[in-house]
């Protein structure tokens, strides 16, 4: 068991205070809200006179209604007075630009907590009192909190065995990108009873009328270029960039790069297939949000594959120099730079 994951357990059963809030990010998902529940789950057990309340930012996606169904859960009401919390917990975080209005927290000198499988940089873990990051060996949150549940005997019961597994396979897209240590975690869960067809109920959840407009338009726009067998995808929407990248990235492109314009610059969301991951050397949520924060003032995070980031520019001039960043990359690894293939 990591260091990490003994220090997280510790943590809660030291825990002195009375009131602990939870969030995750906006539009959250099968494990943003899975991690929130095992996470509050864990905490009452081993104190019970504690109260945690939960916070979900933004808009509540259609694709977890299955879910927030299994669990019996409303979406909770936004808190009013955050005054009245000993202990802001953020979980599935994967940087500011994710927390929607719940990032006004941050400045409210509260005690904050980190978990968190995710790559971040330094500035935003910084900001935090204590965290419990696993990026390299896990593929949820959910695992994190799932390894402090057996440090502090305590043990799961079905329904969270059933949303445990739920988020796995959702984050490392049905094992397709697991890490090693995963396949532990879900054997373990499996010899417990619980296997994949207990859990395909939650994955029929619909998306949004505006999700299915936003990735058609995305689709459209698209800008695609080749090298050789590699292909690189650019495109423009108005939202849901994540939804429109994930689409593109299904289909084998190699490089994808979906942004659109915000109030004070513009997101853009990024995938990498495992090729280019293994040629290039380079991450989605590390290497190349690192590289757009350096050039344009802004934060993200993400995998090794997926990555996020929101930017204090104009998405064109974002655009440009993605574009060259990528022809001399390509020229060096693979001797000769993209060509324009549609637009």
């Amino acid at each position: 068991m990591d260091l990490e994951t003994v220090e997280l357990a510790e943590k809660i059963r030291d825990f002195r205070g009375e009131r602990i809030l939870l969030v995750t990010h906006r539009n959250a998902d099968i494990d943003a809200i899975s991690s929130i529940v095992l996470f509050k789950f864990l905490a009452e057990n081993i104190n019970p006179d504690l109260r945690v309340d939960i916070y979900l930012p933004g808009k509540t996606s259609r694709r977890v209604f299955p879910l927030l169904e299994f669990l019996e859960m409303e979406v909770p009401e936004i808190p009013t007075d955050f005054s009245v919390y000993d202990t802001f917990i953020f979980t599935d975080v994967g940087g500011v630009g994710v927390l929607d209005e719940a990032r006004n927290l941050i400045d409210l000198k509260k005690e904050m907590w980190l978990i968190d499988h995710h790559i971040h940089n330094q500035d935003f873990l910084s900001l935090f009192d204590f965290v419990a990051l696993k990026s390299t060996n896990v593929s949820s949150t959910c695992e994190i909190i799932s390894e402090a549940c057996d440090a502090s005997e305590v043990a799961l019961p079905r329904k969270f065995l059933i949303i445990l597994l739920a988020a796995i396979l959702a984050e490392s897209r049905f094992l397709k990108v697991a890490k090693c240590e995963t396949f532990g975690v879900v054997k373990r869960i499996c010899r417990k009873g619980v296997g994949l067809e207990d859990v395909s109920f939650l994955f029929r959840g619909m998306r949004d009328i505006s999700a299915k407009i936003a990735v058609l338009k995305a689709l459209k726009r698209v800008e695609f270029y080749r090298c050789k067998d590699w292909v690189v995808a650019f495109s423009r929407v108005g939202a849901h960039q994540s939804d429109s990248a994930n689409i593109l990235s299904k289909v084998g492109v190699d490089f994808v790069a979906v942004g659109g314009d915000e109030d004070a610059g513009c997101k853009v969301s990024i995938r990498l297939s495992p090729m280019f991951l293994e040629v290039f050397n380079l991450t989605a949520g590390g290497d190349f949000v690192n590289l757009l924060t350096e050039a344009f003032k802004g934060s993200g995070g993400g995998h090794s594959m997926v990555g996020t980031v929101t930017l204090e520019s104009d998405l064109e001039q974002v655009f440009l120099f993605l574009k060259d960043f990528l022809n001399s990359s390509f020229l060096e690894m693979i001797g000769e730079e993209p060509k324009i293939l549609m637009e």
